[in-house]
């Protein structure tokens, strides 16, 4: 998998006053299959990714405020330190040597210090790798020093719950400012605002609030999980690494780099993984493009080039493991065959009515090939249809299973009666009748007790009531 988390925009404002610098490039953490480097692009999102660095071991990028270096957390030589190197990569030198884990560095706006985490403290070094010092003692992560200079917040589990809390510089004064499951502080040009994430509304999403924690606001209301917050030099842009990818049914995705405008409007990606990531692509336009506000009976769908991972992708309603019930994509139309394409949209499109691979929701993972679930949502029936004679010949039939027939019984199954009208029927293949243990979704080694569902009956169809 490919990802690009942890930005930082440079290079950052300094204290003296004037108009803050309109920056043009974002850092980040790319994360690929021989580990994580450092990476920089336009922050309009043109243009190529430069790899700043190639171990594979180097994370946590932070630009200094005059945007000529840069500190990072690497393990290259075996455990988190701190480095710093040039803006352009070169010259990558190391800071710390405690044998702790070192990491998350923020630049004092002066450029002569380094805050960082130091396993479960915030610490704090000069530039050139001298003068540590230890500021708190306590569950504290992810530090970042206010522009003005004052302040350093960061996030704290010291209450047993985390939530952001700020420090003098000396280390002195300690403030709580949230407690509901909140991290990753960032600090507005001015030192007047905090953008942070929270899981407070049930995932992790972009928070921001008043430099004495009140007005605490949720800037983007999708349920997509967001990390690493960072306000851009002028204030006017926020950027964050975001996997909409966990809306879908399928899951998974990765993050990619996004903007935002500082009040939340304006969403535009800057990394794309969509190669590998193709659900997030396709999140990321309904997003930008499809009306939210518009009546809830109403379903978009999108017929696609095929995926090599999957056949299409859909949302689950309320009460899935992705929320959502309006939007579906079939990734069928390389198929020159009618019912094909029509199979696919078909058990997507169940998805959205809450229907899953064996079964209804809340049991999303029943056996998906068991022979006693007619349905287009197993897999074993979703590419040619159900048989109608009570055999294992697909005769084409596009349904949802009504729950009415017979439970097999794995340790003990008679094939001789089958699973309707008493018709043998040769459960696992394997060329005979017979009766016994037998393995009839061929899952080897598993036997259990496999039932029909009552898909029809159990549809989640009132949109509009939610």
């Amino acid at each position: 998998n490919f990802s690009d988390q942890d930005p930082s925009w440079g290079p950052a404002p300094g204290p003296a006053p004037g108009p803050a610098p309109a920056a043009t490039k974002v850092i980040f953490d790319h994360y690929h299959p021989r580990g994580t480097d450092i990476g920089v692009m336009n922050a309009d999102g043109t243009g190529d990714v430069e790899y700043l660095t190639t171990s594979g071991k180097d994370r946590l990028p932070a630009g200094s405020p005059d945007g000529k270096k840069i500190a990072f957390t690497s393990n290259r030589d075996g455990n988190n330190e701190i480095y710093i190197m040039n803006a352009d990569g070169t010259s990558p030198t190391r800071l710390t040597n405690s044998g702790a884990s070192d990491e998350h560095p923020s630049w004092s706006p002066d450029g002569k210090k380094i805050a960082f985490q130091s396993s479960t403290k915030i610490n704090v070094i000069d530039a050139d790798g001298n003068n540590k010092k230890i500021l708190t003692s306590q569950t504290d992560h992810f530090p970042a020093w206010s522009p003005d200079g004052e302040k350093i917040a960061f996030a704290s589990n010291v209450r047993g719950t985390w939530g952001i809390h700020a420090i003098n510089a000396d280390g002195t004064g300690r403030t709580v400012l949230t407690d509901k499951d909140d991290a990753f502080p960032a600090w507005s040009p001015d030192s007047s605002k905090l953008v942070f994430i929270s899981m407070r509304d049930g995932n992790f999403g972009l928070y921001e609030m008043n430099a004495d924690g009140s007005d605490q606001k949720r800037l983007m209301s999708d349920e997509s999980d967001k990390w690493m917050p960072s306000y851009s030099p002028d204030g006017k842009k926020i950027s964050f690494a975001k996997n909409i990818g966990e809306w879908l049914a399928n899951g998974g995705g990765n993050y990619d780099i996004h903007t935002i405008n500082a009040d939340g409007t304006g969403l535009t990606r800057v990394t794309d993984n969509s190669i590998q990531e193709g659900y997030v692509t396709f999140a990321t336009h309904k997003e930008r493009h499809f009306n939210i506000d518009r009546l809830g009976i109403f379903k978009y769908f999108v017929l696609a080039r095929q995926s090599p991972d999957a056949l299409g992708i859909a949302e689950f309603p309320f009460g899935g493991p992705t929320k959502g019930d309006d939007f579906w994509v079939a990734l069928a139309t390389w198929s020159n065959d009618p019912s094909r394409i029509a199979s696919v949209s078909m058990h997507e499109l169940g998805h959205d009515l809450g229907l899953s691979h064996g079964g209804i929701w809340p049991n999303p993972n029943h056996n998906t090939s068991k022979p006693n679930f007619p349905s287009i949502m197993s897999y074993r029936y979703a590419a040619d249809g159900f048989s109608t004679d009570c055999n294992n010949t697909p005769d084409g039939l596009l349904t949802f299973s009504q729950g009415q027939l017979k439970d097999i019984v794995e340790p003990d199954t008679d094939e001789n009666i089958g699973i309707c009208d008493n018709m043998p029927l040769d459960m696992n293949n394997d060329g005979s009748i017979t009766s016994g243990a037998i393995d009839s979704d061929g899952r080897s080694g598993v036997r259990g007790t496999h039932r029909d569902y009552d898909q029809w009956g159990n549809m989640v169809i009132d949109f509009m009531n939610r």
